[in-house]
């Protein structure tokens, strides 16, 4: 697993980040709230291009995407 790239956005009540990774598989966005849990939330982008993944970790590290679960 390569991490591609790295979101953090630090304004607002609370900071996130959200890490793309590359697997054998696909395309992987893992999701954390920072400094309230270690785990990250994982969304898994198999049949997508990087583009796709990319765009959901923007939308949500911008407030636009909510995450289920």
């Amino acid at each position: 697993m390569t991490v591609i790239r790295t979101l953090q956005n630090e304004s607002g009540a609370s900071a996130a980040r959200a890490e793309i990774h590359e697997t054998d598989a696909g395309y992987e966005v893992h999701y954390y709230f920072v400094g309230t849990s270690s785990t990250p939330v994982v969304e898994r982008y198999y049949n997508h291009s990087v583009h796709y993944a990319e765009s959901a970790a923007i939308n949500w590290s911008e407030g636009v995407k909510q995450l289920n679960g």
